[in-house]
């Protein structure tokens, strides 16, 4: 998940936000490149915080099986996520830096 007003601290935050955090350091500091360390191996699926609450209100309407559910991958029943990753991520990059003097290091 990721979205405005998401966990931006730099060793325990969600990737997307995680991300931003360094990147932007990054930048305000004239970095050449910034270090991301991954085997590659693991698959991400983003989902902007407004989409998963559009899918618990679907759900709610559409969904009553006890077996949990994968919201990300949801096209089965008819819900899809409506914000672009392209337009979640800017907004939450905007949010980041409108608020970055008062987030915890």
């Amino acid at each position: 998940l990721f979205g405005p007003g998401d966990n931006f601290h730099p060793e325990n935050s969600h990737v997307p936000a995680g991300l931003m955090r360094r990147f932007d350091a990054a930048r305000r500091v004239g970095a050449a490149s910034v270090a991301v360390l991954s085997s590659g191996r693991p698959c991400r699926e983003f989902l902007h915080v407004d989409d998963l609450a559009d899918a618990c209100a679907f759900l709610l309407d559409h969904y009553d099986a006890a077996a949990p559910i994968n919201v990300g991958a949801l096209t089965a029943l008819g819900w899809r996520a409506r914000i672009p990753l392209a337009a979640g991520l800017a907004d939450t990059y905007a949010w980041f830096q409108e608020n970055r003097a008062g987030l915890r290091a």
